[in-house]
């Protein structure tokens, strides 16, 4: 029996509880067994292994409900912030840096940021693959990575099978080019990626997963524009068959919208839903530009929205209507999207730029608090996580994870005691005042840092890729997107 004792100045076990003074959290063979004050604890379980103190704050793990585990920032890879479409059609020429290095470095950004469960939503690789031994194979890779990290993960490999450089079908928008342009976008799109790779290598994946302490698996398309009535079917189909959620993006800019408009008539979502694809394990990433009907269509459907606050600022796409899902009973969790604001993955800070963004939408519903905020941290993203009843919180039965911040150093100079602590949290927590990390009791960082992986000699290995990566680019390649995109940025005819 493994006991590990988490003690705080303040602990809170959920969203919707009160602060506990003077309290432990006791995890027993990795689920919360007990909750008291701390000093009896101690005297009652005096080899439990401790973490936590005086002068310490206990909440939940962070739960991060969307991302891509991309250790190396588009940025850092020379590819500035804009405007989605522009950014996007220059992405084709993003390169790979080795995903096992990418997926272990980010999720040690994440974990030391306090976050203990995440949806890795997974790129393919460009270029397809032979077949579904090859795909499972990259895949098993970001497996092997995130089995290191040891975080709990959603592991969500997103499939596209249409509409490679714009919102139109590839070869409507081949005819539409110029014929220097022409050539070279049907010899790039002229072998569409097989589905049943996807689906099969999903259905295996779910296999040897089934039972995993840490990772499960979801299903995920790129979004309604790229996938094609037979990849909705198939998914629909397979999540269906398997029992897994589904994961994707959706309504994220202004011109996917117009898009919807033109190619549904508005409905792109009820289309989903009428293919087995929209329902209640089925979470939208972004939503910035969802329209009434679409929001309640989610929550008749019970879907779900991750909201990626930073992301959807610093691409330009704007503000989610966060405050009116919210009130109209659709569950919402909070992503980074490997684009928080300050480019390194710090949860915390995420949360604060989604409390402050919702103040700023228009609408008539109420701002949400920092408590709210925080409930969508936890229990939105363990469901979208699908891990409702299991991550969150910690009380008796949950999962023994949790993040402890430094009180001192959250406090600074001076807060005034009259501030709550979770306005205090969600006001100036961030990175640097993260002092503990627990997944399922074991102590995974301490005193900021990895206890069981090394940065350093990571972080030296992944720059190193990095540089390999970026001395190969391609850079007529380069100059053909830089030529192709104002037409991809025009709106194809259908519109």
């Amino acid at each position: 029996m493994e006991e590990l004792l988490i003690e705080g100045t303040a602990v809170l076990p959920a969203a919707g509880a009160e602060w506990l003074e003077s309290t432990a959290v006791l995890v027993r063979d990795g689920r919360v067994a007990e909750l008291g004050p701390a000093d009896e604890l101690a005297r009652s379980h005096p080899a439990a292994e401790r973490a936590g103190g005086p002068d310490r704050l206990v909440m939940p793990g962070l739960v991060n409900a969307h991302q891509h585990a991309e250790g190396v920032s588009t940025a850092q890879m020379g590819f500035a912030d804009e405007p989605f479409e522009p950014w996007m059609v220059l992405m084709h020429s993003l390169p790979t840096v080795e995903p096992s290095l990418t997926t272990l470095y980010k999720s040690m950004q994440m974990l030391t940021s306090g976050v203990t469960t995440h949806v890795h939503s997974h790129f393919p690789a460009k270029g397809g693959y032979e077949g579904s031994d090859a795909y499972l194979e990259e895949l098993e890779h970001s497996i092997r990575a995130h089995r290191e990290a040891g975080l709990r993960t959603a592991f969500a490999p997103y499939w596209r099978d249409r509409a490679t450089f714009s919102y139109d079908d590839d070869a409507a928008f081949a005819a539409a080019l110029p014929d220097d342009l022409a050539g070279e976008v049907r010899r790039l799109t002229s072998e569409p990626i097989s589905n049943a790779i996807y689906i099969e290598a999903i259905a295996e994946l779910s296999r040897r997963l089934a039972g995993d302490p840490l990772i499960g698996v979801q299903l995920s398309i790129a979004a309604p524009q790229w996938a094609s009535d037979e990849l909705l079917d198939a998914v629909g189909a397979a999540a269906a068959e398997l029992r897994l959620q589904i994961h994707m993006h959706a309504l994220e800019s202004r011109r996917q919208r117009e898009w919807g408009d033109a190619a549904h008539g508005g409905r792109e979502l009820h289309r989903l839903a009428e293919r087995g694809v929209l329902g209640e394990g089925t979470t939208i990433a972004h939503g910035v530009y969802l329209r009434d009907a679409d929001i309640d269509l989610l929550a008749e459907r019970r879907a779900m929205v991750a909201h990626n606050c930073s992301s959807n600022l610093r691409l330009a796409c704007g503000i989610a209507p966060v405050r009116r899902l919210v009130a109209r009973g659709v569950t919402v969790g909070l992503g980074s999207d490997d684009m928080a604001v300050d480019d390194d993955e710090d949860m915390l800070a995420e949360v604060r730029m989604a409390h402050v963004a919702q103040r700023i939408w228009e609408g008539p519903e109420p701002p949400l608090g920092a408590r709210d905020v925080l409930r969508l941290l936890w229990e939105g993203g363990a469901r979208i996580a699908g891990l409702e009843g299991a991550v969150g919180r910690l009380e008796p039965g949950y999962h023994g994870d949790a993040v402890v911040l430094d009180l001192a150093a959250v406090r600074g100079v001076f807060a005034s005691p009259r501030l709550a602590y979770d306005d205090l949290v969600v006001a100036r927590a961030g990175r640097a005042h993260v002092r503990e990390v627990v997944v399922g009791g074991r102590v995974l960082v301490r005193d900021g840092a990895p206890v069981h992986v090394d940065m350093e000699a990571l972080g030296a290995e992944l720059a190193e890729a990095a540089r390999a990566v970026e001395a190969a680019r391609d850079p007529a390649r380069q100059a053909f997107l830089e030529r192709l995109r104002p037409w991809a940025l025009r709106h194809p005819p259908a519109f």
